[in-house]
C-alpha cells in the first residue's frame, strides 16, 4: 500500500516536471523572438535616425513594441524622416 503511494507520486513528480520543463522552454522562446523583434525594430530606428539610439529611447521602444504592437512600429519607422522619428520617440504621448 505504501510502496503505492510512493510509485504514485514519484509518476506525478515525473509528470509535473516534464509540464515545468515544456513551459520553460515556451517561455524561453518567446521571450528570444520578442527579443529579436525589439532587436529589428532598433536597427531600423537607428538606420532611420541616423545614429545610435539613446538608453532612453531603446526603453521607450521596448515599451510601445509592448503597448502598441509591431504593425504600428513598423509603420512609425517606415514613414517617419529621422528628425520627425526623434521626436516621436521624445514624446511621452507618442502613439
Amino acid at each position: 500500500m505504501e510502496d503505492d503511494v510512493i510509485m504514485e507520486i514519484q509518476e506525478w513528480f515525473k509528470s509535473y516536471q516534464a509540464e515545468q520543463r515544456q513551459l520553460g522552454l515556451d517561455e524561453g522562446k518567446r521571450l528570444g523572438l520578442d527579443e529579436g523583434k525589439r532587436l529589428a525594430l532598433a536597427r531600423l530606428f537607428e538606420k532611420r535616425l541616423g545614429r545610435a539610439m539613446t538608453d532612453d529611447e531603446r526603453s521607450t521602444l521596448a515599451e510601445r513594441l509592448a503597448r502598441l504592437g509591431e504593425e504600428r512600429l513598423d509603420e512609425v519607422v517606415l514613414t517617419l524622416d529621422g528628425e520627425t522619428l526623434a521626436a516621436w520617440l521624445a514624446n511621452p504621448e507618442g502613439r
